[in-house]
């Protein structure tokens, strides 16, 4: 295994443990291998998360096929062949009971029979956190410890087998990431809003400011001339001739 080959490897194997999932580092490399044989261009933020997300689905495919009880074999008994006096007695036995089966009353309408709540599946606290941990890295979001916290904390501690149990915890994963998300989206209409009241108030006064600047500066030109006015008639009045006697 090269270094930078095993670098990746050893990453994706610390952040499985964090998830409370122990791999090898051998399938970490074959699924690596596997998924992106051309790792070393295409390798990216992306592509680790898909390698994670595979080999945490097939861990959880390989949990639940190990909880499901094995298939028993009974050893088929020997039969010895019956005697005509055997079979004789089997076949007035089976014509007896047909009889009886025959004339007994049809039911109706029997009550379904109660739950065992002894085949209910119960998991802890920490159960929940782990498959919240290890089923948002399968959707591919990585949630913090405090956030696997709040979301284990809407799930329930009774279901009726696994599969219900990973079914609400993918469904509570999907909720909290739905609600950041709103949050997010409202924020930035609260921005958006307050930029444009911002920008549209510093319009505002900057066209007061232009306006009065242009009122100021004709005020400025006006009594320049007037005093250009009163300045030229000052001078022509000094070279002006005295009027004659009569």
């Amino acid at each position: 295994m090269g270094k930078d080959l095993k670098n990746k490897v050893d990453s994706i194997r610390r952040t499985l443990k964090n998830n409370a999932l122990e791999v090898s580092g051998t399938v970490i490399e074959l699924k690596i291998l596997e998924l992106y044989p051309n790792y070393e261009t295409d390798w990216s933020s992306d592509v680790r998360a898909k390698v994670i997300k595979a080999i945490t689905q097939n861990h959880q495919l390989t949990e639940i096929v190990s909880a499901m009880p094995a298939p028993v074999n009974y050893a088929s008994p020997v039969q010895e062949p019956l005697t005509q006096q055997q079979e004789s007695e089997i076949f007035a036995q089976e014509e007896t009971e047909d009889e009886e089966v025959n004339t007994m009353p049809i039911a109706v309408n029997y009550a379904p029979p109660e739950a065992n709540n002894s085949q209910s599946l119960a998991v802890t606290n920490a159960d929940k956190q782990a498959l919240v941990s290890t089923q948002s890295l399968a959707l591919g979001f990585e949630l913090s410890e405090q956030e696997c916290l709040v979301v284990a904390d809407s799930v329930d501690g009774i279901f009726n087998d696994y599969a219900s149990f990973l079914t609400s915890v993918t469904s509570a994963i999907r909720g909290y990431v739905d609600h950041r998300f709103d949050e997010v989206e409202s924020a930035l209409d609260t921005n958006t809003d307050a930029v444009r009241s911002h920008i549209a108030d510093r319009a505002a006064r900057l066209n007061q400011k232009v306006e009065n600047f242009s009122t100021n500066v004709k005020a400025d030109i006006g009594g320049i001339r007037q005093n250009i006015k009163s300045s030229k008639a000052n001078i022509l009045s000094r070279f002006a001739l005295p009027s004659k006697a009569g």
